[in-house]
């Protein structure tokens, strides 16, 4: 019954998500779970389960979309066998289960980050080129796809900045990223391993790069103890690391090549000390004449 709804379906979900989406992108893992169920089957601890389970596999705004992309196809559903006055074999009619089901914020925001000191641990643990790319990551807030992706013709070490194509941005858009001295360093090392292809992190077993890292990632995670890290969170902590020294949103937005300052803001995750020390720093200064006598009363 999945099957046959969604492909006989001819939704357009643009206007919903705020763009054009794959909607058989989001429906794969929908049929993976439920695929051998009928739609009147699926219940709202169903749909909690499912949120769990994708949540370990996918970022919170994109399973926002998708299940809002569902809840639209299940809406569709429930208006097209209402018209049909379809009624199950108990004589029930169909219940649409995100009815009452709240879908997650699409900017609900995590705030995981790692910590210097997960990052002294977590390098220490790291073999090559595994060590290299998450200080990349740690460096530039690049994406993995990005890092992996780096070819030497976007490097350009007389300018210090790395020029990554639109066709190599989520964004699809260029961005011209800063080499810092220690990124210089390290690629200036990775220019004499990798002699002869022209990716920065080459594959050992095709003339590609590296597709992923994930296998290595929770490897150097289980041998750190560090737990409940994305790879993806080294952005954030790229992100929160220049928001704690004092850069702006604008500055951080610029190089982490966000289209919208909201997503920016999402990424930043303010020091606690930090903000231990800015209430501290306002309580210290002077009441100019105002009275505190109200607290002795």
């Amino acid at each position: 019954m999945y099957r046959v709804f969604f492909q006989k379906s001819n939704l357009n979900y643009g206007p919903i998500i705020g763009g054009q989406v794959r909607t058989a992108t989001y429906f794969k893992g929908f049929i993976k779970m439920f695929g051998s169920r009928m739609l009147h089957e699926i219940s709202i601890s169903d749909l909690e389960e499912y949120e769990r389970v994708r949540s370990r596999f996918i970022k919170t705004n994109s399973l926002s979309k998708e299940l809002r992309t569902l809840h639209y196809l299940f809406k569709q559903a429930e208006q097209m066998l209402a018209s049909k006055k379809w009624k199950d074999k108990d004589g029930n009619p169909f219940h649409n289960p995100f009815n009452g089901f709240k879908i997650i914020s699409e900017y609900d925001k995590r705030d995981r980050v790692l910590t210097y000191e997960e990052e002294e641990r977590l390098l220490s643990v790291c073999a090559e080129p595994l060590k290299d790319i998450i200080q990349v990551a740690l460096w530039t807030g690049m994406r993995q796809g990005e890092i992996l992706s780096l070819e030497w013709n976007w490097i350009d070490l007389g300018e210090n900045e790395i020029n990554i194509p639109s066709s190599s941005k989520k964004s699809k858009r260029p961005h011209r990223l800063p080499i810092a001295s220690k990124l210089r360093s390290l690629l200036l090392r990775r220019q004499l391993k990798t002699k002869g292809s022209s990716y920065v992190f080459p594959s050992p077993k095709t003339d590609n790069h590296l597709v992923n890292v994930n296998k290595g990632w929770r490897k150097a995670l289980k041998n750190a103890g560090i737990k409940n890290l994305r790879f993806h969170d080294l952005r954030h902590s790229f992100a929160s690391r220049l928001s704690n020294r004092g850069y702006s949103v604008q500055e951080i937005q610029l190089l982490l090549s966000h289209g919208d300052i909201r997503t920016t803001s999402r990424y930043l995750s303010p020091d606690k000390n930090k903000l231990r020390e800015a209430v501290e720093s306002v309580s210290r200064e002077k009441s100019y004449g105002l009275s505190t006598d109200f607290l002795n009363e």
